[in-house]
């Protein structure tokens, strides 16, 4: 898997979302070098740079499994995950926790979610019967057909989009992340966010043993702040 690196000491690993990519963290990587830390931000399996799985359907488990070796190499290591990529960090944490000493959630996906009718977004197409997959492959690829509706994409997902045009560097990383978008792997995205939507972390968090942080916003319409908190 392609990485970025930055800074020297104790390693953190950041895991980013569905559709994110190693350089869409921010002003993150830098204020962990600054506070010390060697920062490795990784591109996922059929996002960023990184290409998609062979055969294997992307899942938790199996972004868990490419990851293992990462893990083993910086540990131990502190993670950093945010939305559905906390699931696979969670399992890291669960499975290897002689190498994972602490874990940071932040805005995960934490209970399987039933759709609505008739469906708003790609997570209520994907539970959608028989033709849920067709649907949210199709609409993937309208969404990336035109530069405006990627940016939108990710436009939307921002809490404040009327501030953005206040801060350069959050402009450039938007166009940088429409520009991810597009080269995304359309099965990755459909196979992760439909096995990943389905999925309920509050059974595995008994089995956490090491150090975890959940956070979430008050506002974030996709983290509900409540099942951060039984999460937590």
């Amino acid at each position: 898997m392609v990485t970025m690196e930055m800074g020297a000491g104790p390693p953190v690993l950041l895991v980013h979302g569905l559709n994110g990519f190693k350089e869409g963290w921010g002003r993150m990587p830098a204020a962990l070098a600054r506070a010390g830390h060697r920062v490795v931000a990784v591109d996922l399996p059929g996002f960023g740079e990184t290409p998609p799985l062979n055969a294997e359907r992307v899942t938790p488990e199996a972004l868990a499994r490419a990851l293992a070796p990462l893990v083993a190499d910086l540990a131990p290591v502190g993670i950093v995950a945010h939305s559905l990529g906390t699931q696979p960090a969670l399992l890291l944490a669960i499975h290897q926790p002689d190498r994972v000493r602490s874990v940071a959630l932040i805005g995960p996906w934490v209970t399987a979610r039933h759709g609505r009718i008739p469906p708003r977004g790609l997570t209520d197409l994907l539970q959608l019967p028989l033709l849920g997959r067709a649907l949210a492959r199709a609409a993937i690829r309208r969404v990336r057909r035109r530069p405006e509706r990627r940016r939108s994409a990710f436009l939307g997902q921002v809490a404040e989009p009327d501030r953005v045009a206040d801060h350069p560097e959050l402009e450039a990383l938007l166009e940088v992340a429409a520009d991810r978008l597009l080269a995304a792997d359309v099965r990755a995205m459909v196979d992760w966010a439909e096995s990943g939507v389905a999925d309920d972390l509050r059974p595995l968090a008994p089995l956490v043993a090491v150090p975890t942080l959940v956070v979430a916003g008050a506002d974030d319409r996709l983290t509900l702040p409540a099942d951060a908190d039984r999460l937590a």
